[in-house]
């Protein structure tokens, strides 16, 4: 069955070198060096021959490279950088004739602002295609250039020779790496944000290197076919590579794993790429294929949430390509609670079906690995089960610590739950009688001296069965401060149930507390917050929140005196008050009393403005709105004041003393009228522009 969707298919009569998804448009470039440009629906816009020199390209050459409408042309020894557009018109934009041998290799980086390309005397260049300059130019090599990439942020170049030496250029301070491979590099690209390398080589090796590090992290053999091209998926965690054959792999560069594979029945990949959810492919003979990649994504995501795995997995196997999709991750963390079922499964003894629910998985190598181990240990499993139901504990135990997967059976349950209540039950022996108890606790606990898992835990009940006392009582009497200093000292007391507790406890007080802040108990959530001193991971919380209770208690002491000073003083420090009911209802008490205020100025009533502003008068928060308003009564007064110079000049002086010069004075000053000035200072007294002259302005 074929295992992907095909979009569109075209054919060409020469094999395809070069292929690129580009937003408006499909470019490809075959063997006889000729540019054809598709729409997404494959009508042809553009065909154009690229060179003069009628020599077939090997059907697996790098001489071109394609990214943002640009096209690199290699003329034996010169290399133009050409761009075309929407009106199907093809033209130079940079030419370099500084090669003294046959170029054999290009490539732009992501953005098209560098070109590399490189000659068969071995000689690599790095051209600045904005600055039409030499960004770098490695030294002469003895052996042409196999492969070469840019890193997507454009931060390293990789460079790789049929000599078998890598070069890692980084861009950022030219430094440059080189290291071996067993063979030479057929293909490379970057993942992990660039901060890691992938490479093929014709022997089928897959190797992962570290561009930070600087070093060859992994080395595999996945391929059995030579590679030739690879493309990023779109959420960047996987790669397609393909091959010389009619294979095409997709592989999980972070693991070196190989995820699946498919054949065509076209002739050989020749190039591959990947854009908005489709692959294109162009073959050797000629043949172009357009995939969907996310094809039947939301049947599949409609199997995994109702948990129907076996016919995701027939989705998955119609279309391979939904591995690359970030729906398959869903599918994926599906996989734990399917190997608890089959382990459940397996303790019934119902083999086939545990292998059935966990069939679907078996594509990743890692969930392969733990059901294979699951089935291997199944007649492990089974003694296990029978040792339990025995009440074999010696052996119940050997089995679980030999084989680690039995440890999440429901019967591993059972065994530690018989195991935790004769623990508690020596205990309690050791807690009612400390000094008789011992040989009592010791008797109870006969079975279990001699488990590995158990004995040391036991030696620390009988050894320290003074210290379980002394931090029982102190919890009894919620002296935290003893408990926890018993703790730092006997580390094993946090193993005991009892640290357990006492840590749900916290939480516990910790949430009862803010309860009670919330329905505004104040004293008593401040009360709260303090028997949680002693713990550690809440002491700072615990401090923070029985400071802001105390401005609050404070806040309302004041208020319940009616101190207006103390309460907007408070309010202005602490900025959560100004957000409670109590002072929002003081603020509109004042806005009451600045608006009747207004109303009198209005018509120069300064000493009655004044009475009514009175318990408001010398707060500092407030002096800015009770001066503006004052500042009315005032000019309004100025109206009215003669115009001989003495009784001008003492009015300017008083005023200015008070408030300053601002644009109501010279309105009035100039006879305007005042009442747009008022209009827009009544309405936000900010409105005002004050300007601070010199005294001797005015005197």
């Amino acid at each position: 069955m074929q295992n992907y969707h095909i979009i569109n298919h075209f054919k060409l009569e020469h094999p395809i070198v070069e292929v690129k998804l580009l937003d408006e448009n499909i470019s490809f470039v075959d063997s006889k060096n000729i540019l054809y440009i598709f729409d997404r629906k494959f009508k042809l816009s553009l065909k154009i021959k690229l060179d003069k020199d009628d020599d077939t390209k090997h059907m697996f050459c790098n001489e071109f490279s394609i990214s943002n409408n640009n096209i690199s042309v290699p003329l034996q020894k010169n290399l133009i950088s050409t761009f075309y557009n929407e009106e199907k018109k093809i033209k130079a934009t940079f030419k370099s004739t500084i090669h003294q041998s046959d170029i054999n290799f290009t490539r732009y980086s992501k953005d098209a602002k560098y070109l590399l390309s490189a000659s068969l005397d071995g000689k690599v260049f790095i051209h600045d295609l904005e600055s039409k300059t030499i960004r770098y130019s490695y030294k002469n090599r003895p052996d042409h250039c196999s492969y070469a990439t840019f890193s997507h942020k454009n931060k390293f170049v990789f460079v790789s020779y049929f000599n078998r030496i890598n070069t890692l250029l980084n861009l950022q301070d030219d430094t440059i790496v080189e290291f071996n491979t067993n063979d030479p590099i057929e293909l490379a690209i970057f993942f992990d944000d660039d901060k890691k390398l992938f490479l093929a080589n014709r022997e089928g090796y897959s190797i992962v290197y570290d561009c930070i590090e600087k070093e060859i992290i992994s080395q595999k053999v996945l391929f059995t076919h030579w590679p030739c091209s690879a493309t990023l998926s779109q959420n960047r965690k996987n790669i397609v590579i393909g091959t010389r054959t009619n294979k095409l792999y997709i592989v999980d560069p972070f693991k070196n794993e190989l995820i699946d594979s498919m054949n065509f029945e076209d002739s050989a990949v020749g190039k591959v790429d990947i854009k908005d959810n489709n692959l294109l492919i162009g073959f050797t003979n000629g043949n172009i294929s357009l995939i969907d990649l996310s094809y039947n994504k939301q049947q599949f995501l409609h199997h995994v949430n109702l948990k129907e795995y076996d016919k995701a997995k027939e989705v998955l196997d119609a279309n391979c390509f939904l591995y690359l999709d970030d729906a398959i991750e869903k599918f994926k963390k599906s996989f734990d609670e399917v190997l608890i079922k089959a382990k459940e499964l397996i303790t019934k003894k119902n083999i086939e079906e545990a292998i059935k629910i966990a069939n679907p998985f078996m594509q990743y190598k890692e969930f392969k690995t733990k059901v294979d181990a699951l089935f291997m240990q199944q007649d492990h499993i089974a003694l296990f089960i029978e040792a339990v139901e025995k009440k074999d504990i010696k052996n119940a135990y050997f089995f679980s610590q030999k084989y680690p997967i039995i440890e999440s059976l429901h019967h591993y349950t059972l065994l530690e739950n018989r195991w935790e209540k004769t623990y508690a039950e020596a205990r309690n022996a050791l807690e009612e009688d400390p000094l008789r108890g011992v040989h009592k606790a010791k008797n109870i606990l006969n079975l279990y001296e001699k488990i590995p898992q158990k004995s040391e835990l036991i030696k620390f009940l009988l050894n320290n069965s003074a210290m379980l006392n002394r931090a029982d009582a102190a919890v009894k009497k919620q002296d935290f401060k003893t408990y926890f200093k018993l703790v730092e000292e006997f580390d094993f007391l946090k193993q005991t149930r009892l640290f357990k507790k006492i840590q749900d406890l916290a939480v516990s007080i910790k949430n009862k507390a803010t309860q009670l802040y919330v329905d505004g108990d104040y004293k008593e959530a401040q009360n709260t917050y303090r028997t949680i001193l002693d713990f550690k991971e809440y002491k700072q919380f615990a401090l923070n929140e029985i400071e802001k209770i105390d401005h609050i208690l404070r806040f309302q002491f004041a208020i319940e005196k009616g101190n207006k000073k103390l309460i907007y003083s408070f309010a202005n420090r602490y900025n959560f008050l100004s957000f409670t009911p109590e002072f929002e209802s003081f603020n509109e008490e004042f806005d009451k009393h600045i608006n009747e205020a207004l109303k009198v100025t209005k018509y120069g009533d300064i000493k009655k403005a004044r009475h009514m502003l009175h318990d408001y008068i010398g707060i500092k928060e407030l002096e800015q709105k009770i001066d503006n308003t004052i500042k009315i009564g005032y000019l309004k007064q100025f109206e009215n004041v003669d115009s001989d110079s003495k009784s001008l000049d003492l009015f300017l002086k008083r005023y200015n003393f008070l408030f300053g010069v601002d644009n109501l004075l010279e309105a009035t000053m100039q006879k305007k009228s005042l009442s747009k000035f008022y209009e827009n200072f009544s309405k936000n007294p900010s409105t005002l522009e004050v300007k601070r002259y010199p005294d001797f302005l005015h005197l």
